[in-house]
């Protein structure tokens, strides 16, 4: 048995979170996962750690359902154009689209994102009142770059527990304000801009 331990065996577990936390998901575990008994332990105890990955069409195609990290995932971001198989990353809180289809929006729902709490999106052209994506009761913030004024109604009373709606809406868009009370909004941030 070896009675020598490298620098790296004496750092703290506590030191050793704070610098995992720098990581992302996918190169954390890549890096650190099976290469002894204690980071394993360590690794495997991230329950509240907030990992967060970056998908992109270059490493969605290197990625195998069997790598354990997609389990850690508390932030996914994913690159346009990339196809994301979200039943792969079950506990996801915040999920941001860098660009979108209708088909992605359909993909989330309850029952394969049961934790969500933020969505981030670019761009909805319309959400009607009965679209069946978009049911996620858990979710508290919403934050998109460009919705229509009736699109924002929808979304916004649709949704009782949200509590932070931000979005920007064109100024060509013919609104009148509802004045409908939601009862757990604590922030809403509109802009109104041009249409480009």
């Amino acid at each position: 048995m070896n009675d020598h331990l490298s620098p790296f065996d004496l750092l703290s577990n506590e030191f050793l979170i704070k610098l995992f936390q720098h990581f992302n998901a996918q190169h954390l575990f890549q890096s650190f996962y099976n290469l002894n008994i204690r980071l394993n332990r360590l690794l495997e105890s991230f329950h509240n750690l907030k990992l967060v990955f970056y998908l992109t069409t270059s490493n969605n195609s290197l990625i195998s359902n069997d790598q354990i990290f997609h389990v850690y995932v508390h932030t996914l971001i994913v690159d346009s154009n990339v196809d994301v198989d979200l039943n792969r990353f079950p506990n996801i809180r915040r999920l941001k689209f860098e660009w979108f289809s209708m088909t992605e929006l359909v993909k989330i729902s309850t029952n394969v994102l049961p934790y969500l709490e933020e969505l981030n999106l670019v761009y909805i052209a319309t959400l009607r009142p009965n679209n069946g994506s978009l049911l996620l009761p858990r979710i508290r913030t919403f934050k998109i770059r460009f919705i229509d004024f009736s699109s924002y109604q929808t979304f916004l009373f649709a949704r009782p527990n949200l509590s932070c709606l931000q979005c920007s809406i064109f100024t060509s868009d013919k609104c009148t304000l509802n004045h409908q009370i939601h009862n757990n909004l604590k922030q809403l941030i509109i802009k109104v801009s041009d249409a480009v």
